[in-house]
């Protein structure tokens, strides 16, 4: 496939091209720098010839090696990613996932014990909801026990994405960026549509995406969206032909507009880590805009605020009331006329978008801003230490005295035990085994050699083994090698 085209066989699927707004003639010269990247072509002809009317794959396939970048996690450098936010982030697509683990965890703000649901990371297995309760709120437990693991708005938690977002809004009016982590065999929600449309970029690993062809609600808005709280996918878009049915591996990049039915799975032995940039499309509508400001209009007057008449839509309702009601509606077409404007929904649209950029604005400058966090402790065991475990990292068995130091703070923690993943669960319970019986020192990066040769080393990544050391020091069961 040609780099940065579309596929030529994605076709456009159910014509979605229905009435909307002009699109602006793009600045070439002042446009989003990752977008550019992207399509490695006109930015024009994505607004002329797909934007809202079709899906499209880009690919870099051969121009980016992303499999000999070594898994390090390095420091951001905001100069050299503002430079190239798009192909910053596939290089450092570890980097990426790492924070977004150790960032997310601080978002469970906990209160006796319960999260505030505002953006706390979601954890799924088998399409269920999973409490992070039972992973003491270790991501990297999580993920090591087979939950795929979703963070909304990790742009305001990674420098990587939070470069990314402002860089897309130098041609869109708000970028968001959602991210999904999932283990192999793993599919972390089941086939839905969105209310945004999104550019879904593989940073690791890789996943297949089924998109299907026909649409059950063009341009749908948040009470629409098919597959979510408890509106079914018509079952004649599941049976029905397949738009795209395609793995997508580091570097590619699916453009998907609002309504398309789809569903992505990882692989029987890769992980997958995607960042779906999400323009929240639904919101810049005239279906929208117009009803928004027709209330904000009307609701100046008191009269309007009031209660019709009860007996108005019953069979008593007098032709006199019919009348009247017409008298008053025709008064205020010629009112929403003069007030609602081109020029006043372009400025009430402008506001909602500065308010959305300001709030963004302010949390991704100071992620950019931020040092790398480093845990100066010398503990060997526990959360602080498990914090600073890094693949060159060495770890060892842990002493009694030293597990008995970890101070327990609720009946979780205590109950907490060591959750894998059945694929990996005996060759992971091998490796710890070998570990505890002969007292061997390690380097997390060359854990899966110690494992049984009878069992499979295809599922031992090193995100898991990563996961696997991190959760072992920070419940007390191995320890770090200081010095």
């Amino acid at each position: 496939m040609k780099r940065g085209m579309p596929d030529q066989d994605v076709d456009h699927g159910m014509d979605l091209n229905l009435m909307q707004p002009g699109t602006p003639r793009a600045s070439e010269n002042c446009d989003s720098i990752a977008l550019k990247t992207i399509l490695n072509g006109s930015i024009q002809s994505f607004f002329d010839e797909i934007w809202q009317q079709s899906c499209a794959i880009y690919s870099r396939e051969n121009e980016l090696d992303i499999e000999s970048i070594p898994n390090i996690h390095s420091p951001f450098d905001r100069k050299v990613v503002e430079e190239s936010p798009y192909l910053q982030l596939l290089r450092n697509g570890w980097s990426s996932v790492i924070n977004l683990l150790e960032n997310g965890r601080a978002r469970y703000n906990l209160v006796e014990g319960k999260c505030e649901p505002d953006d706390c990371p979601l954890l799924f297995q088998n399409h269920e909801c999973v409490s992070p309760i039972k992973y003491n709120h270790s991501l990297f437990h999580a993920y090591l026990d087979g939950c795929s693991v979703v963070l909304n708005h990790a742009d305001q938690l990674c420098p990587y994405l939070a470069s990314l977002c402002l860089d897309l809004q130098q041609t869109f009016p708000h970028a968001y960026a959602n991210t999904y982590l999932t283990p192999p065999q793993s599919q972390a929600v089941p086939p839905h549509a969105d209310d945004r449309d999104v550019f879904i970029i593989q940073v690791y690993g890789e996943k297949r995406w089924i998109v299907y062809r026909n649409i059950p609600i063009p341009y749908p808005y948040p009470h629409e969206q098919v597959g979510k709280d408890g509106k079914p996918v018509p079952s004649d878009v599941l049976e029905g032909e397949r738009l795209i049915d395609r793995v997508l591996r580091p570097g590619d990049v699916l453009y998907m507009p609002r309504g398309y039915v789809h569903q992505a799975q990882t692989s029987s032995s890769t992980p997958s880590y995607h960042v779906t940039v999400a323009l929240a499309t639904h919101d810049w509508t005239l279906a929208g805009l117009i009803p928004n400001a027709t209330q904000q209009c009307l609701s100046r007057v008191i009269n309007y605020r009031k209660a019709l008449p009860v007996t108005l839509g019953r069979r008593d309702a007098s032709k006199e009331q019919e009348e009247a009601l017409q008298s008053e509606l025709d008064s205020i077409w010629l009112q929403l006329q003069k007030t609602i404007t081109a020029k006043s929904l372009i400025n009430n649209l402008g506001n909602r978008y500065e308010t959305h950029n300001r709030a963004a604005s302010t949390l991704r400058e100071a992620i950019m801003e931020a040092k790398m966090i480093t845990m100066d402790t010398t503990n060997v065991v526990g959360k602080e230490a498990a914090f600073a475990v890094q693949l060159s990292t060495t770890i060892r068995p842990a002493t009694p005295a030293e597990k008995a130091s970890i101070i327990i703070t609720s009946q979780e923690e205590k109950q907490g035990g060591l959750n894998v993943r059945e694929c990996a669960a005996d060759a992971i319970l091998s490796i710890l085994s070998c570990i505890k019986q002969q007292g061997k020192k390690c380097l997390v990066k060359d854990l899966r050699n110690l494992r049984d040769q009878q069992h499979d080393a295809s599922f031992l990544c090193d995100l898991t083994m990563l996961s696997f050391a991190k959760t072992c020091v920070e419940l007390g069961g191995l320890a770090i090698v200081r010095g």
